[in-house]
């Protein structure tokens, strides 16, 4: 019987001892005792946090003077964008009064008592944007310096000259499909956009 009580006495002081070890290894205050994943993820939501801060709004139909102010602005694309411009909220064809498909960006000027619908990207005020490190809309004298271009074709690619951001066939100024290399020449105001090529 003192044989059985001595065991178990030098058992339950090891069984202290090991407790008192395991819970003096984190004895820095400044250590956090969150997973190193927890605190992985909440830093990489503060980074796009702060990324897309700037935008005003994303995928919807919004009135113009209501939702969002008359203006010009970029839109940037969550992958496979669209976006249409439309004169009333009436959804027949002859409402529309520009619209695209894209990838990376566009320039779009608005008006009021207009409506601007978005699919999969986000609208910016123009000094608010991201920096993007490759484009496929261009203004003339912010993005890009007035003056002649060289511009390569990825297949089959075009160009396109537009004297403003409201999209449309009646602004166009010059376009092409083209192979290889071609020269263009653009003015301080005007939009260059691309699609399937690039600047060289």
């Amino acid at each position: 019987m003192k044989k059985i009580l001595k065991w178990g006495l030098i058992a339950f002081i090891g069984l202290i001892i090991i407790c008192a070890i395991a819970g003096g290894e984190n004895d820095n205050p400044n250590e956090s005792s969150e997973p190193a994943s927890a605190t992985a993820t909440a830093t990489q939501e503060e980074t796009i946090v702060t990324e897309t801060a700037n935008y005003i709004v994303d995928d919807g139909m919004y009135k113009v003077g209501t939702d969002i102010q008359p203006g010009e602005y970029l839109i940037v694309a969550d992958g496979m964008a669209y976006y249409e411009l439309d004169k009333d909220s009436s959804g027949n064809l002859e409402s529309v009064i520009s619209n695209d498909n894209f990838t990376i960006n566009r320039y779009i000027q608005i008006k009021e008592g207009e409506y601007l619908k978005l699919k999969n990207c986000k609208l910016y005020a123009v000094d608010k944007a991201p920096e993007l490190a490759v484009k496929e809309m261009y203004k003339v004298g912010y993005d890009l310096q007035a003056g002649e271009y060289k511009v390569v074709a990825e297949g089959m690619g075009y160009y396109e000259v537009a004297k403003n951001a409201r999209g449309g066939v009646m602004n166009i100024v010059a376009n092409e499909n083209f192979e290889g290399e071609t020269y263009i020449t653009v003015q301080d105001g005007q939009y260059l956009k691309l699609q399937n090529a690039k600047l060289k």
